[in-house]
């Protein structure tokens, strides 16, 4: 059975500082980008993925971990990606957070407009309000989840379970 569904696309706000602005892979923190997983059959030290010199620890995040494990209850991993597809920081400061501007979220819509025609999305998943205002803007149906930072755990992961589950059945 095919492991991976292109036509299901998941967007994000922004590569976060301790996940994909390391891994490159959006909703992906060193560990998981370590210990791979299993389920897809994708990432790993047993793949050759690498640890980067970065932090003296392998780097976690919330927002990643909780997404993977929702994504490994599912039959096919979908596209993932983010409204702006750069990290933003503060103040010169790699380690930090912060929310896209409005016109760094312009820039992303190209990029994102572009992804979904490149691989003939046919449905996609906004993950936060971020993610929903970018798609409201450039014109592409969506369903939404609540992001899963700030205690939106449960919210996100049942919005994930019944989302999957109408796609895949």
């Amino acid at each position: 059975m095919e492991k991976f569904n292109s036509r299901i696309l998941m967007v994000g706000e922004a590569p976060g500082y301790r996940g994909c602005r390391l891994t490159g892979v959006p909703f992906t923190s060193e560990f998981i980008l370590l210990n791979g997983v299993d389920r897809f059959e994708i990432f790993g030290r047993s793949r050759g993925y690498m640890k980067t010199n970065e932090f003296i620890d392998i780097s976690k995040e919330s927002t990643a971990t909780i997404m993977w494990n929702a994504l490994e209850r599912i039959k096919r991993l979908p596209l993932l990606w983010n409204a702006f597809p750069f990290h933003p920081f503060k103040n010169r400061c790699l380690q930090s957070n912060r929310t896209p501007t409005n016109d760094e979220l312009k820039i992303g819509e190209r990029y994102l407009r572009g992804l979904i025609q490149l691989f003939d999305t046919k449905a996609v998943v906004a993950i936060g309000n971020r993610a929903e205002s970018t798609l409201i803007n450039i014109g592409i149906n969506f369903k939404r989840v609540r992001h899963p930072a700030n205690g939106g755990k449960i919210e996100f992961t049942n919005g994930i379970d019944d989302i999957m589950g109408d796609y895949q059945r």
